[in-house]
């Protein structure tokens, strides 16, 4: 499991702005391939835990991520808690279907 800013598919989702990051910091953002982290067909979670805010690591104050859909903009990186798809993500990892609710089942695709 990655920071959802990291998945392998988030180039469908979400720019990031390279030269607003610092140096140092942009292994935060790496993208990785399905070979190391698999999104485990659960969609890209805008609400995610795991999701950095738009200005994170940035050196000039300007957003170092932007999301494709400019609704979501200002839901990256608010989160407190888990959302029902990073619960899904631990659930599917972990393979422990038989203590979720019937509704998490039903949303893994087979």
């Amino acid at each position: 499991m990655v920071h959802e800013q990291s998945r392998p598919d988030r180039d469908e989702y979400l720019n990031i702005e390279w030269t607003n990051v610092q140096t140092s910091m942009r292994h935060n953002f790496q993208k990785f391939n399905k070979a190391v982290s698999s999104s485990r067909d659960v969609p890209y979670d805008y609400t995610s835990l795991m999701h950095y805010g738009p200005m994170a690591f940035s050196t000039n104050g300007s957003p170092t991520m932007r999301t494709k859909n400019p609704k979501y903009q200002d839901l990256i990186g608010k989160a407190t808690r888990i959302s029902f798809q990073d619960a899904l993500v631990v659930n599917i990892l972990y393979k422990c279907f038989s203590r979720t609710k019937p509704i998490l089942r039903s949303r893994i695709k087979n």
